[in-house]
């Protein structure tokens, strides 16, 4: 009689190991699919957050720059630059007359013949 309650015992005891460890498996798997889904989250929300701090740069343009300490090399080179870039938009004009110039003297150059 003793011997079947002590087996009856064992039998219980491994049956409720058996159940704590099955839903703690369960626990586990639904805890590792919420770490899934939270990780995809994430992921979007650094991709979208990336997407609008570039759409952030560009409508601030020039208005924002970052403070930057520049040598003196590379103050000369971008002042340098800087001139370029005035040149090129000074001339952008002049290329445009000169253009409409060269219509007008070849206009003027047809021959008309009847």
């Amino acid at each position: 009689m003793i011997s079947d309650k002590l087996d009856i015992e064992k039998i219980v005891d491994l049956i409720k190991k058996e159940i704590e460890s099955s839903e703690l498996t369960r626990k586990i798997i639904e805890l590792d699919s919420k770490l899934v889904e939270l990780k995809k989250t994430i992921e979007s929300l650094v991709i979208e957050l990336t997407y609008i701090k570039e759409e952030l740069r560009e409508l601030r343009g020039d208005k924002k720059k970052p403070f930057e300490i520049k040598t003196e090399k590379r103050q000369q080179r971008v002042s340098e630059n800087e001139k370029e870039r005035k040149e090129l938009q000074i001339s952008k004009p002049e290329e445009k007359r000169i253009e409409r110039i060269e219509k007008r003297v070849d206009e003027e150059d047809l021959i008309i013949c009847d």
